[in-house]
């Protein structure tokens, strides 16, 4: 019997009542993997965001090392693959 069990006991709560639905003991958190990877650069997520029209650069490259949590974005004028693989080796993060 666990200590909720003790206290409906005491106050008179039936088991199956209402109160003592409210009165159990809250769910076990569940066990979520983590990420261990201590390494630089080891785990970067990236994103593009589009912009207004600004001198030309219509989208931002945003990329964050999640290990350092470091930022840094790069204004790109289009979104073509061999553009967004220059932002991301152009010191980004």
């Amino acid at each position: 019997m666990g200590l909720f069990d003790d206290i409906s006991k005491e106050i008179g709560v039936k088991s199956n009542s209402k109160a003592a639905k409210l009165m159990k003991a809250p769910p076990k958190e569940k066990v979520r993997p983590t990420i261990d990877d201590f390494e630089k650069y080891a785990n970067i997520q990236a994103d593009l965001l589009f912009l207004p029209v600004d001198n030309g650069y219509r989208y931002a490259l945003v990329a964050v090392d999640t290990t350092t949590k470091r930022a840094d974005a790069r204004a790109l004028k289009t979104k073509t693959p061999s553009e967004v693989l220059k932002g991301l080796k152009s010191n980004s993060v």
